[in-house]
């Protein structure tokens, strides 16, 4: 069914979408006369913007097998909500604030979350987002922190730049384009003030990035295990990477070439930014040679990590 033609009834009944937002604040009400489900769910689908003066703001509520397909949703506040087995695909959530919310069982395929953040982590607890289907949705340029996810999907998702800030991933996969996206488990830049709960570490565990592209995307300050990389020769995970790093770029150095003293200055940089760690404590690195092909830097890495820049001269 096209939005279109799950749109028109909101505009045939005047008032029914102020009474579908007010119900979505407190879920414990009867549902309004005029709303009923569709596939076993209150149907919501093609909830228009909430009127002016309305609900602005959820807090508290569960939100449980509803569906808002199309439904707009932008701008909205979330504290504490639970939202399980619900259907958002191509949803807008654009400049929504999440915090503290607990996703389960929900699909958001196609949804729209451009400049919506994402976190709500406090002393005790971190917010979970379990079995979700983020496909085809958009999340741009935003960050995620302090937030728990778990058997979720990111498969042709638009998630350039992208960051996920003091987050912990397991049994994940991202089938996608995560140029520029960062992967982050330091208090870094504006989540460094945030009241994260206390642990060891940031883990990402058996986070399937096989289909994934790296490109500019960065790994730092966690705990990976049963993590697959991406099918490319291009990208290299450098185990114990001190002295092959500092080797390559000591040789950089020593060649000619517009970008080779640029180049040695980044992989020394990215030795001091990274801090990723197996389980059983050995630090290393991922590098995606292609990133070192660029006219900024066109050099031969290859060359610098696993060639001449490895022998003794």
């Amino acid at each position: 069914m096209s939005k279109k033609d799950v749109t028109q009834r909101w505009r045939d009944q005047p008032g029914l979408a102020a009474a579908a937002a007010r119900w979505l604040s407190d879920t414990a009400a009867p549902l309004p006369e005029g709303i009923g489900t569709f596939d076993g769910r209150v149907d919501l689908r093609g909830l228009p913007t909430f009127p002016a003066g309305d609900v602005r703001e959820l807090r508290g509520v569960r939100w449980s097998g509803i569906d808002l397909t199309y439904a707009d949703l932008s701008g909205l506040w979330f504290f504490d909500v639970v939202i399980e087995d619900c259907i958002l695909d191509q949803a807008s959530l654009k400049n929504s604030r999440l915090l503290g919310v607990e996703g389960s069982r929900t699909s958001l395929v196609g949804a729209d979350l451009q400049q919506a953040t994402v976190g709500g982590a406090t002393a005790d607890s971190w917010p979970t987002w379990i079995d979700v289907d983020f496909s085809k949705a958009k999340l741009g340029r935003r960050m995620w922190s302090g937030v728990t996810i778990t058997r979720c999907t990111f498969t042709d998702t638009k998630m350039k730049g992208t960051e996920f800030y003091r987050c912990s991933i397991s049994d994940t996969m991202f089938a996608t384009d995560l140029s520029e996206v960062i992967f982050d488990g330091k208090r870094s830049g504006l989540a460094r003030d945030l009241p994260f709960p206390e642990q060891e570490s940031v883990v990402m565990r058996r986070v399937d990035l096989s289909r994934s592209k790296l490109m500019f995307t960065g790994f730092r300050t966690c705990t990976m295990e049963g993590v697959s990389w991406p099918e490319d020769p291009k990208v290299r995970v450098i185990l114990e990477p001190a002295d092959v790093v500092e080797k390559a770029a000591g040789w950089l150095e020593a060649q000619d070439g517009r970008g080779n003293s640029g180049a040695a200055k980044g992989l020394r940089r990215l030795l001091d930014e990274v801090n990723v760690l197996l389980p059983d404590g050995t630090p290393f690195v991922v590098v995606n040679l292609a990133e070192w092909e660029q006219p900024a830097y066109a050099v031969d890495m290859e060359a610098a990590l696993f060639g001449e820049g490895q022998r003794d001269h």
